[in-house]
C-alpha cells in the first residue's frame, strides 16, 4: 500500500489505540506502549491460544500474534460511529491489511462470551473493560472458565473505599469501579486461585491497576 493511501485511510479512522503501521503512527487516546509495560504480557507466547476481550484496534492481540501465539481470536462489541469517524473494527481491518496477520476478529458482547460460544484458551486478555459491564461476576466467572492458564487483568481501580469492594458511579459508559481489594475478589470467585498485582500503584484515590490471575 503507498504511504500517501495510507495516510489518508488512518485519517478517516478514529483510533483508540497508538499503533505503528509501516511507520505511520495512528493517533490512538491510549497509550498502549505504557499499557504493554504495565500488564507484564510474557516476552514469548510461542504455540499459546489468546483471546483478547474488547480488542477495539487490536494493538494487543497482533502484539500476542508477533510474540508467537498459535491463535489469537479478539472479541468486541458491534462498530458504533464517532462523529465522523468509523470505530472499532474499522481500525482493526486496516491494521490486519497491513501486518499481513491471521489474527481472527469476532463481534460479541460481553455476555455472550462462553465456552460454548468461543472454546477455551491458553490466555485472556481482559484490558481496560469490567468497569464497562453491567454483570461483572457472571461475565468473569465465563472469562474464568475460558481461560486454561492466565488471565491478565487491567482496570480503573479505587485505592480507597476498603470497607466496599466497589463503586457504581454510572457515568457516560463506566457503569462502576472496584477498589484494589475487590479486584481480587471478583479474580477469587471467578475460580482463579493464583492472583498476583503485577503493577505498583501510587497512594491516590483513582489508579490503573494490573493483575496476572492463573488456574
Amino acid at each position: 500500500m503507498e504511504r500517501e493511501e495510507l495516510l489518508e485511510r488512518v485519517g478517516k479512522i478514529f483510533w483508540w489505540h497508538k499503533m505503528d503501521l509501516d511507520g505511520i503512527v495512528t493517533p490512538g487516546r491510549s497509550n498502549t506502549l505504557d499499557k504493554l509495560e504495565k500488564i507484564k504480557l510474557p516476552d514469548s507466547l510461542e504455540g499459546k491460544s489468546v483471546l483478547d476481550v474488547g480488542a477495539w484496534d487490536g494493538f494487543y492481540s497482533f502484539e500476542c500474534e508477533r510474540r508467537g501465539a498459535e491463535r489469537v481470536l479478539a472479541v468486541d462489541s458491534e462498530l458504533h460511529s464517532w462523529g465522523a469517524f468509523q470505530t472499532g473494527q474499522a481500525g482493526f481491518l486496516l491494521a490486519h491489511e497491513v501486518y499481513n496477520s491471521k489474527v481472527e476478529y469476532r463481534s460479541m458482547e460481553m455476555h455472550e462470551l462462553t465456552v460454548d460460544s468461543v472454546g477455551q484458551f491458553d490466555i485472556v486478555l481482559f484490558l481496560g473493560v469490567i468497569y464497562h459491564v453491567h454483570y461483572p461476576h457472571y461475565i468473569l466467572k465465563n472469562l474464568g472458565e475460558i481461560t486454561k492458564e492466565l488471565m491478565i487483568f487491567e482496570t480503573a481501580a479505587l485505592t480507597d473505599y476498603e470497607e466496599r469492594p466497589a463503586m457504581f458511579i454510572d457515568k457516560k459508559s463506566f457503569k462502576w469501579h472496584p477498589n484494589i481489594k475487590g479486584c481480587y475478589q471478583l479474580l477469587k470467585e471467578a475460580g482463579f486461585s493464583d492472583v498476583e498485582m503485577v503493577t505498583p500503584y501510587p497512594a491516590r484515590s483513582k489508579v490503573r491497576a494490573s493483575f496476572h490471575a492463573r488456574k
